[in-house]
């Protein structure tokens, strides 16, 4: 019988096929302490939706690895669209490699000033092992947010759509478990009649045991008065998964959202200039940004993600400008990150929500005043 020898880069090909097969979506990223002198690396392992990472210094990279210097590998599969010359780039702080399919694409220090740049390489379409290793900075945030571009792809944020990963990666399963007895211990507040360990420490080791809603300060001078009574109603009309639950029932419930609604309008703050952005600017801020990770923008996608169809009737002119400036200004337990905008570049990424050529939701149309009574809210909002 005849044997046939397989080049490495082809055995490489038939075992990454196997496993693409039965891929899901997202990248597997484990993250540990940096080597210590015993030698201890026991690490955590989630998946994430972008090829990115923020974390400022004293932070904890994971919920169960300790704050401090660590260390960072992204595994899965990266799916090109095209075979074509593709050049990679690397933009934040620390030391990081990055490979595909077995190949060295870049390595580096990233200076956070100037992006690391590969030079072009082909690859060829459909998904390609890909492994990216990461190393925190001595001083300063850690930082990291990778970029593709070809001759058919011009330069942005690597979408989520093309990333993958196998379910079976090692210590997945365990992250997973640890993760979702964390999030049953706080949202059931287990805490409340249990005594936890002696000597743990909530801020530091589950802060989000003191997790409170978001401030309503300046709620009058933020979100217009139709969608505030919309949300008071049905969150979850609004945006599914809302985790706001639904506190109004009965026939009066209409009119006692609008009652509350007409009340948190009184509270108003100074609200500072508006600033006039530019649509075109903001879609390529959007992409460049990779918003997508995070954020549906049409209906199917709405159920998963926190949709944006319903930002332009959220908020009063200028409000959304100055949310993207600083998310967590009125709510420190926001899952939205500051991504350091601009004024400009938060006027841009406004004028992009609000404009005719973002999707809509018909529901929530901005209304510049409603029907109710402050003082029954404010006896509501009490009750």
């Amino acid at each position: 019988m005849r044997r046939v020898a397989l080049s490495l880069g082809a055995a490489l090909a038939l075992a990454t096929g196997a496993v693409t097969q039965g891929a899901a979506p997202g990248l597997a990223l484990t993250v540990r302490p940096a080597a210590a002198r015993d030698g201890s690396l026991a690490g955590d392992t989630r998946i994430v939706r972008a090829l990115a990472l923020h974390v400022e210094r004293g932070e904890a990279p994971s919920a169960f690895v300790t704050p401090g210097m660590f260390e960072a590998e992204f595994s899965g599969f990266l799916e090109l669209p095209a075979r074509d010359d593709w050049t990679f780039s690397i933009a934040g702080l620390g030391n990081v490699s990055l490979e595909i399919d077995g190949q060295l694409v870049l390595k580096g220090r990233g200076a956070g000033a100037k992006p690391l740049t590969s030079e072009p390489i082909r690859l060829r379409k459909g998904r390609r092992a890909l492994l990216l290793r990461y190393g925190s900075p001595l001083s300063g945030a850690a930082e990291l947010r990778v970029a593709w571009s070809s001759g058919k792809t011009p330069p942005q944020a690597i979408p989520p759509t093309a990333l993958f990963h196998d379910p079976a990666s090692p210590g997945l399963a365990d992250g997973v478990l640890r993760r979702e007895g964390r999030a049953l211990l706080a949202t059931l507040r287990c805490t409340a009649c249990h005594a936890l360990p002696e000597g743990f420490d909530r801020a530091q080791a589950m802060p989000e045991l003191a997790m409170r809603g978001p401030s309503l300060h300046g709620a009058g001078s933020r979100f217009s008065p139709s969608w505030l009574a919309q949300w008071i109603a049905a969150p979850q009309r609004l945006r599914a998964g809302a985790r706001m639950p639904m506190t109004l029932h009965g026939d009066a419930a209409p009119a006692q959202a609008r009652d509350i609604a007409v009340w948190l309008l009184t509270l108003k703050d100074e609200p500072g200039p508006v600033s006039f952005g530019d649509p075109e600017q903001g879609a390529r801020l959007f992409a460049e940004l990779g918003c997508i990770a995070c954020h549906a923008i049409d209906e199917a996608d709405a159920t998963a993600w926190v949709s944006l169809r319903n930002a332009h009737s959220k908020y009063e002119q200028g409000a959304l400008a100055r949310f993207l400036l600083a998310p967590g200004a009125h709510d420190p337990w926001i899952r939205m990150p500051d991504l350091r905008l601009s004024t400009q570049e938060a006027a841009d990424l406004a004028a992009l929500l609000e404009s005719t050529r973002f999707p809509k939701a018909a529901m929530a149309e901005h209304v510049p005043s409603i029907d109710g009574d402050a003082a029954r809210g404010a006896a509501a909002f009490a009750s």
